[in-house]
């Protein structure tokens, strides 16, 4: 018999207002609420497991003419305030990054643009057993645009590209009104991967040498707690030549162990993007995303930016710091990915796709992708990778020429990121596809590019998550199975009375056991209340999976 499953929110609710004094009712759903500002986005939440739930963010409060005050508590399990602690970060800084481990949040901000300030970076580590702060910063040797950050005994090894000077960008621009770079491929715009260590003891940085001919950056970093070594994966375009992604070993003091250049050994595929994941015995996987666009300005970062759309989905292995193989799974290869649209459209696609390959050529379906880290269980890889587009829509305007003629001017406006489905596949050790499934997510349009979808294991099923305009929506899947199909669990608010006007920036995490966290910002109206009648919270529930 199929025992059904569902979200279901525990019992008591928790108010809290700018004090954090808190108030208990009973016979309600356990959840936090902190009023707001309706354009607000400074509330932050982690999940400690067991330990409870650490909320930090950064308050209108000015301590002098360089610092705002920030705020950090830990709540346990029932949303009781364990400790609270506040801190001074820069005015200037942007929250770009954080990491964390089992005692520790590691806060990583940026300087947001040049200003007075004689820092490029602020890095606040935040003790989780007492609520202790410290802060490191410091200025980078070059100009550096940052895409990873992990600590590792407190180590934090960051990576990106640096970035062209003002002179470069003039050039370029002056070319782009000549063919030259059209028909030539010219770009001065250099790109040169960026890899620093960062002592959080005694706050000294080092650069850590990666110098790779033509374009290059670093793509993702990994930390691995056996070998307890940092795995950077970098990527390389030199125009007109090949197009390389390097796996680079290093221990915590930056001295490189070993370097694997990992190919696709095909004409006209190209490794995209990389998420690592060691195996131990001194061997690793790599998954990610692969193209077709290998030659020209479509492989050419400068031209075309670091977040390439893509073909398909790759499975290698590293072992003995060489590559053993690379499998290829175009999207027409998964049963479900086309499950969002409907039946005839996926199999035009399919029948399409199938055409191509009978030719010897590959469909390119130009899929954005956020690829999840790779899970590891006992007999099998997952992957999880959210599917989604930019969306714009079109302004026109009519203007007059010197002769008093009306003509028509049209613009794109960015409206944000569309997303459409998550795809949830399944490997063996040696890279074979052995099943795949799809979650549809709808109504998500935003401009913070995360993962949205959140994954709970229950014995052989999988409960994939979303939350979006007050609701969670959830699926149960085992293998390629639909055990329970999309269903919506309502976020519950305070009052029976509560009539939900809005609800933005929303997310939700695992947080143990069979509890999820989920939260976010809502504007409510209570219809009975003759008084402030309206409020708008950052909010956070608890939510059981039974």
């Amino acid at each position: 018999m199929q025992v059904k499953k569902s979200l279901s929110f525990c019992v008591l609710f928790i108010i809290i207002f700018a004090s954090f004094n808190l108030f208990a009712q009973k016979e309600k759903p356990i959840r936090v609420e902190i009023e707001a500002k309706s354009n607000s986005d400074s509330y932050k939440i982690i999940p400690f497991g067991k330990k409870g739930v650490v909320l930090f963010y950064q308050s209108d409060e000015v301590i002098d003419k360089q610092n705002y005050r920030w705020y950090v508590t830990l709540f346990d399990t029932k949303f009781k305030e364990v400790w609270s602690s506040e801190f001074p970060v820069f005015k200037s800084m942007d929250l770009r990054f954080f990491d964390y481990n089992e005692t520790k949040v590691y806060l990583y901000l940026e300087k947001k643009k040049e200003n007075y300030l004689k820092a490029d970076y602020q890095i606040i580590t935040i003790s989780i057993n007492d609520g202790n702060v410290k802060s490191t910063n410091g200025i980078f040797p070059k100009s550096t645009y940052i895409d990873d950050f992990k600590v590792a005994d407190n180590i934090a090894f960051v990576g990106g590209r640096t970035i062209p000077s003002r002179g470069s960008y003039l050039a370029q621009t002056l070319l782009s009104f000549t063919f030259i770079p059209l028909i030539t491929g010219l770009n001065v715009n250099k790109y040169h991967s960026a890899l620093y260590g960062i002592d959080l003891n005694k706050g000294g940085i080092k650069t850590i040498p990666t110098e790779y001919e033509g374009q290059s950056w670093v793509e993702s970093i990994l930390y691995s707690d056996t070998s307890k070594n940092f795995s950077v994966n970098i990527r390389n375009h030199i125009p007109k030549k090949t197009n390389n992604m390097f796996v680079n070993d290093y221990n915590e003091s930056g001295l490189l162990l070993s370097s694997t250049n990992l190919q696709s050994n095909h004409p006209t595929r190209k490794l995209n993007t990389g998420k690592m994941f060691p195996l131990g015995n001194n061997s690793k996987i790599v998954i990610g995303t692969y193209n077709n666009a290998v030659k020209g300005r479509k492989a050419n970062p400068a031209f075309f930016g670091f977040n390439e759309e893509s073909t398909g989905i790759y499975f290698a292995k590293i072992e003995n710091n060489q590559q053993k193989f690379v499998n290829f799974y175009n999207f027409a290869d998964f049963k479900t990915f086309f499950s969002y649209i409907n039946d005839k459209r996926a199999a035009r696609l399919k029948l399409k796709a199938l055409k191509k390959q009978s030719k010897g050529k590959e469909l390119s379906f130009n899929y954005k992708l956020l690829l999840h880290d790779i899970i590891q269980t006992k007999n099998q890889t997952i992957v999880i990778a959210e599917a989604y587009y930019p969306e714009y829509h079109t302004v026109s305007y009519t203007s007059y020429d010197a002769y008093g003629r009306p003509y028509t001017n049209t613009y794109q406006v960015f409206d944000g990121y569309r997303y459409t489905n998550a795809l949830v596949a399944s490997f063996n050790e040696e890279g074979k596809l052995l099943w795949d499934n799809s979650f549809e997510i709808w109504n998500i349009l935003t401009y913070n590019l995360k993962e949205r979808v959140k994954v709970l294991f229950d014995n052989d099923d999988i409960i994939l998550a979303y939350s979006s305009e007050g609701n969670i929506a959830s699926k149960i899947i085992r293998n390629n199975q639909v055990i329970e199909g999309k269903t919506y669990t309502k976020i519950q608010t305070n009052y029976n009375n509560d009539k939900l006007i809005t609800d933005f920036n929303s997310d939700m995490e695992f947080w143990y056991g069979n509890y999820f966290i989920s939260y976010g910002y809502q504007k409510i109206k209570n219809t009975s209340a003759t008084e402030k009648s309206k409020r708008t919270v950052f909010y956070f529930n608890k939510i059981a999976f039974e």
